[in-house]
């Protein structure tokens, strides 16, 4: 959740993913790639720039678009300043030479400036609810969680340098603009906003891409976004 400079839009600048490649029943650990300016976008998010996020959660749907050996579509959901800080965990789809995985993940970027990448071991059922969520729990200190219906699991903790951030989104996301992630649905999202506990529904849309987003459902703050 990262501010490209130069762009109109404040979107994801980077994340490093690590590829694994199978090749004659041998594993192959390829060095992070980063991803740039071609992500695919659909990102609804809210805050002014001056509120203060400590916490988003969400349950969100698994992606499971048909991709490429190489590509990955995921829905990010977290906390931003939308320049160059934040953390998030979701749902992510990555396919290989020869399959694909459907894992919880989580990234960040810290005020440093160093960042990370982590998947759980978990198998994901395609298109299955699951909740994630990614808080301060002191000081500058962040976490990312899962849960399932058998329980939850921390994914990775981080100091950001910060103890909170102006931004939470939740959407979705591809490795590049060319790669369809699908529908992916959002609900019940929630935050710790300026000092208390709050749902809410977008106020605005991250999209580079040619994707849509529904109007949110105050029924249980809930949208879908589509590419």
């Amino acid at each position: 959740m990262k501010q490209l400079k130069g762009s109109i839009y404040p979107i994801f600048a980077s994340r490093s993913v690590w590829m694994f490649v199978f090749l004659l029943g041998l594993v192959m650990t390829i060095s992070p790639i980063t991803y740039a300016a071609a992500l695919a976008q659909v990102v609804p998010y809210t805050g002014n720039g001056t509120d203060t996020f400590h916490f988003q959660e969400a349950y969100i749907t698994t992606p499971d678009p048909s991709i490429s050996a190489g590509q990955w579509a995921a829905a990010p959901n977290g906390v931003t300043n939308w320049s160059n800080i934040f953390i998030e965990s979701g749902p992510i789809k990555e396919c290989g030479l020869f399959s694909c995985t459907r894992r919880p993940y989580a990234s960040w970027q810290t005020s440093g400036g160093s960042s990370g990448f982590v998947k759980l071991s978990n198998n994901l059922t395609a298109g299955g609810w699951y909740q994630y969520k990614a808080y301060n729990y002191g000081g500058n200190n962040w976490t990312a969680v899962f849960c399932s219906g058998n329980g939850c699991s921390t994914i990775a903790n981080a100091n950001l340098g910060v103890g909170s951030l102006p931004y939470v989104a939740s959407g979705g996301e591809g490795s590049s603009t060319s790669v369809h992630f699908g529908s992916i649905t959002s609900k019940w999202n929630r935050a710790y906003k300026n000092g208390s506990y709050t749902y809410w529904c977008y106020t605005a849309v991250v999209n580079n891409v040619s994707g849509t987003v529904s109007t949110c459902n105050t029924s249980d703050y809930s949208w879908t976004v589509s590419y």
